[in-house]
Formats: structure tokens, sequence, C-alpha cells
């Protein structure tokens, strides 16, 4: 039984948590995988950044941004927001972007880095077509 639109909308994800579980174990295990492989490598720290708040080719940002404004500024790029304002169903209504790249792993290395206290992980751009989700 595949997973449709529908499923992952807020009314889809709340009449099946279920579903909402898997994809929280999974991207826990993908993110698990980012923090092992940074201990092996040992990252090596970024610069804070200049004036203009850029750092490594992304922008670090200290404004409180709507979701909407996170989307149409960061289209199709993974996005890291600290202390996220959440809904009901924990989807994300505003927060401070700290990091984003269009390089997830480049945000997950980012997010161990700076290890921010409550933090999201958000992707704005479209799953492409035929994209399975593995639970």
């Amino acid at each position: 039984m595949g997973i449709s639109d529908a499923d992952l909308t807020p009314d889809g994800l709340a009449a099946n948590p279920v579903l909402v579980d898997g994809m929280a174990r999974v991207l826990a295990r993908e993110l698990l995988s980012v923090l092992e492989g940074a201990e092996t490598r040992k990252l090596t720290s970024r610069p804070a950044g200049n004036q203009n708040g850029i750092v490594g080719g992304s922008r670090v940002m200290s404004n409180v941004l709507t979701a909407a404004e996170i989307e149409s500024q960061f289209p199709s790029e993974w996005v890291l927001v600290e202390d996220p304002d959440t809904n009901e169903s924990l989807e994300v209504r505003s927060g401070k972007v700290i990091y984003h790249s269009r390089d997830r792993d480049e945000v997950y290395r980012k997010a161990v880095e700076l290890r921010p206290k409550r933090f999201a992980m958000l992707y704005t751009g479209k799953m492409p077509e035929g994209t399975a989700i593995v639970l």
C-alpha cells in the first residue's frame, strides 16, 4: 500500500499517527547517521559569518520569519529553524532561520555544530514524483 498526497496533508497525518511515527523514525535515523559521520570526520569549525551573515555559502539569519516567508526566501532548500512556533499538528508556523542550504547533510552538520536547544528542519521544495518514503 503506497502513500498518497492526501496522507501527507495535516489532516492525513493527524489521522495516521503510525505514518508520522514512522517518518520521525526515518528522519531520526538519518540525523543519527550524519551525527555519527560527523564524529568520525571530526568536523572543523566554520567561521561565524561575515558582516553579511554569510557562512559557507549560506546565510545565517537573525529575525523570525513566517513559514510562508521561509518558503519564498529559500526555495527548494533545507532550512534549520531555531525555536519554531508550531501549531497543534506540529507544523512550523514561524521561527528563526539559523542556517540553510540545498545540501541536506550540510544543514545536519550545522545543527550538530550549533546544537540549538529547540529546532526544526524544513525542506521548502516539492518531493519529486515517484519518491518513496520508507517507514
